[in-house]
C-alpha cells in the first residue's frame, strides 16, 4: 500500500471485529422450532452456524415453551437471535378487519415473552395476498430454488385475493395502527422490530 510505501505517513489500520464478538454481523438459518429434528440441528452445529431465525408458528408461545427451545438449541451451542410469530400474519389485522385486536393482543404478549426470554428482535412482515415464488428451478449449480417472475405472474397467477380490492392507504393504516399498538410493547420489552422487505418489490399485487 502507498502508506508502507511512504513511511511519512501515518498508518492506519482497522482492527477486526472478533468472530464472537456480540457487535458483529449475525448469519442466521430459518428454523421450525416446533419441528426441526436433532439430526438437522447437528448439521446446523457441524456447520458453524450459532444463531437461528425461529418460526413459532401460531400456537401459544408461553415463557416455559420459549424456555424449552432456547434449552434444547443450547445443547447445539446455537441460539435463538430472531423470533418469529404468525399472530401479526393474520388477514384480518393485514386488512384492518373486525377482530384485529385479538391479534395484536397475542402479537404483544409474544414481544413481552421474548423479553424475558432474552430473545432480542422479532420479525415482521405486510404482505397480504402476496406471492412470493412462480416456479421452483434447478440452479446451474444443481440445486432447488425458487423463482419469480413477474411476466409469469402476471400471465399465470395474479387474481383479486379478496372480497374486493384494498387500496395502498388503507394497507398503510392498517399497517400504522399494528405499529402504533406494538411499538411501545416491543420498546418495554427491550426487543427490536425487525421489518422484512417489500418481496417482490412491486407496487402492487
Amino acid at each position: 500500500p502507498l502508506a508502507a510505501a511512504l513511511p511519512g505517513l501515518p498508518q492506519t489500520r482497522r482492527a477486526a471485529i472478533d468472530e464472537y464478538d456480540p457487535s458483529n454481523i449475525k448469519l442466521a438459518h430459518r428454523v421450525s422450532v416446533r419441528t426441526v429434528s436433532d439430526d438437522d440441528l447437528l448439521f446446523l452445529q457441524q456447520i458453524g452456524m450459532r444463531f437461528i431465525h425461529a418460526e413459532f408458528g401460531g400456537g401459544d408461545c408461553p415463557p416455559e415453551f420459549l424456555r424449552a427451545a432456547q434449552e434444547r438449541l443450547a445443547r447445539f451451542n446455537i441460539r435463538i437471535w430472531v423470533g418469529v410469530h404468525d399472530s401479526y400474519r393474520s388477514i384480518r389485522l393485514q386488512l384492518g378487519q373486525p377482530g384485529r385486536d385479538q391479534d395484536i393482543e397475542a402479537f404483544q404478549t409474544f414481544l413481552r415473552n421474548c423479553g424475558r426470554a432474552g430473545i432480542p428482535v422479532a420479525k415482521i412482515d405486510w404482505h397480504p395476498a402476496n406471492t412470493y415464488t412462480t416456479a421452483m428451478i434447478q440452479s446451474r449449480r444443481h440445486y432447488r430454488t425458487r423463482e419469480f417472475k413477474l411476466s409469469d405472474f402476471r400471465a399465470k397467477v395474479e387474481k383479486q385475493r379478496f372480497e374486493r380490492e384494498y387500496s395502498a392507504d388503507e394497507i398503510w393504516a392498517s399497517y400504522t395502527y399494528f405499529l402504533k399498538a406494538v411499538l411501545p410493547v416491543a420498546e418495554q420489552a427491550n426487543v427490536r422490530l425487525a421489518l422484512h422487505p417489500d418481496d417482490p418489490p412491486v407496487a402492487k399485487m
